[in-house]
């Protein structure tokens, strides 16, 4: 795997602002704009405690919470995957103006990363 792959699926993906609404899908758009791009689902329990699988198109995880936490992570991934594509970009052009990293350059890079600088 190299950035280019995963720029390229960034690109290939569905644009604009996802998320989950908190259920059973991922969705792109705001309010009465929005389209549902993927389907989620989570395993429930029956009164004897056998597992008994939600609607849905996929399983994400054993257990509700999990699912809900899964498809949060997937429904950020678009903006995430971005920002990461963005710092590894600025971290070339860093390298490549200064002709390398000291150790003190590192850790400046890291506190901008962080959002502390």
């Amino acid at each position: 795997m190299n950035t280019k792959d995963i720029e390229a699926r960034a690109e290939a993906a569905t644009k604009g602002d996802w998320f989950w609404n908190g259920y059973d899908a991922i969705w792109v758009g705001k309010d009465d704009d929005s389209e549902r791009i993927a389907s989620v689902s989570h395993l429930e329990y029956d009164a004897e405690g056998d597992e008994v699988p939600s609607h849905g198109d996929a399983i994400f995880g054993p257990r509700k919470a999990e699912a809900g936490a899964n498809a949060d992570f997937i429904a950020h991934a678009r903006e995430d995957i971005s920002w990461l594509l963005a710092q590894l970009e600025a971290m070339r052009e860093w390298g490549q103006q200064y002709g390398g990293w000291t150790p003190e350059e590192h850790d400046e890079f890291l506190r901008i990363l962080e959002g502390s600088k």
